[in-house]
């Protein structure tokens, strides 16, 4: 595209007419240099950045753009912005967003967007309003892929979550008493399978040759049956891998 700020020239026509032409000439070149600027910071930036009119009409995209989400401007040049964010997933950008920007208000958010072939990313999103002459022309959406930065804020929550649920069943089994060595476990027992959202969690004990278990302690998420009743005296050769 032919990136512009204002062309309109007619600011200079009122100096005085010794300097006149000196000022405009070089009032227009420093136009023209922040033009550039301008088109080199949308061109060259390290984030995926879609610009469009006042209608939500999409003008321009830069190259980050194409690669992040896989679209190629002649493909999507004048359609609705939102509608084009939406084809990976429908309904899945945030219109509230686009409409903020086109009232004139800059937004940061994060949020999941999706690729033209659906795959999820995880985004920092910038909304920045274009007024020019305090008219209202459009608006820029940035988006910075920070999957790799949630990926791995999830990693230490889920690490930290771990790590605490280990001192809470340790703390328990610390100050076990004959008396409360059945309830402690099935504590365990509960606590482990909500952590790892499985169906069951199970104890067995092994008879003094290792050929045989029973099904001692159970814990079962809602609307499962429980099983512990029906697994006593079980081979242990039917399931080998319980004590590899």
């Amino acid at each position: 595209m032919a990136w512009k700020l204002d062309r309109d020239t007619s600011q200079f026509e009122n100096l005085p007419e010794a300097t006149n032409m000196t000022e405009k000439r070089k009032a227009e070149k420093e136009l023209i240099y922040h033009n550039k600027l301008l088109e080199a910071l949308f061109k060259n930036s390290t984030d995926a950045i879609a610009y469009f009119d006042e209608n939500n009409k999409i003008i321009d995209i830069n190259q980050n753009f194409q690669d992040l989400f896989g679209h190629r401007l002649e493909e999507i040049r004048g359609k609705n912005f939102d509608d084009v964010i939406d084809i990976g997933k429908f309904k899945s950008t945030d219109r509230d967003y686009t409409r903020s920007v086109l009232s004139g208000r800059k937004i940061v958010e994060e949020g999941t967007r999706y690729t033209k072939d659906g795959r999820p990313i995880e985004t920092l999103i910038k909304g920045v309003p274009v007024i020019i002459n305090g008219k209202l022309t459009g608006g820029f959406t940035i988006y910075a892929d920070i999957t790799d930065r949630k990926q791995m804020e999830e990693a230490l929550k889920y690490q930290l979550r771990y790590e605490n649920l280990i001192a809470d069943i340790s703390a328990k089994f610390v100050n076990v008493s004959a008396t409360n060595l059945n309830d402690t476990i099935d504590y365990a027992l509960r606590l482990s399978g909500e952590f790892f959202a499985v169906d069951r969690s199970c104890m067995f004990l092994y008879s003094a040759d290792r050929k045989t278990m029973d099904n001692t302690h159970e814990w079962c998420a809602e609307g499962i049956e429980p099983q512990k009743d029906r697994i006593q005296n079980y081979p242990v050769a039917f399931s080998p891998w319980l004590i590899e």
